[in-house]
């Protein structure tokens, strides 16, 4: 039998780096911009000692309802209205990683990819309703 493969000695060294809303958002709930900055400058580090780096980040929802204008607050169902701020937020939410990440040369530009989801719980399947409603 073959000893199992070490990912470290061929450069697959992997890490997933999770980052919630807690940690991106202030006080008052909009992206905290130096807390970005300070990941991006730790995620540039694991790259450049050779780990294979996965950023997770919440806070599209967030950062959308920091953005927000009476229109959205006027949507009365709860989950159309964070579904609202979460698509909003989004587009904040990646044009803060892609300056902070790109002051590192982790951009787009850099060869980096950059994909989106935006997700819900519980995960999305064929099976599951696309409209989830509060018990």
């Amino acid at each position: 039998m073959n000893a199992p493969k070490n990912p470290e000695a061929d450069g697959n060294r992997r890490i997933v780096v999770k980052v919630g809303s807690q940690v991106l958002c202030d006080d008052h709930g909009a992206l905290n911009l130096p807390v970005l900055g300070n990941i991006a400058r730790q995620v540039s580090k694991l790259a450049a000692d050779g780990w294979r780096v996965l950023l997770v980040s919440s806070g599209a929802v967030a950062a959308g309802a920091a953005t927000t204008t009476p229109a959205v607050q006027s949507v009365h169902n709860p989950v159309v209205r964070k579904q609202v701020l979460a698509a909003a937020g989004q587009v904040e939410l990646m044009r803060a990683w892609r300056q902070h990440l790109g002051e590192h040369d982790l951009g787009s530009s850099a060869g980096a990819d950059q994909p989106q989801r935006l997700s819900d719980s519980p995960p999305l399947s064929e099976h599951a309703p696309l409209y989830l409603s509060p018990a």
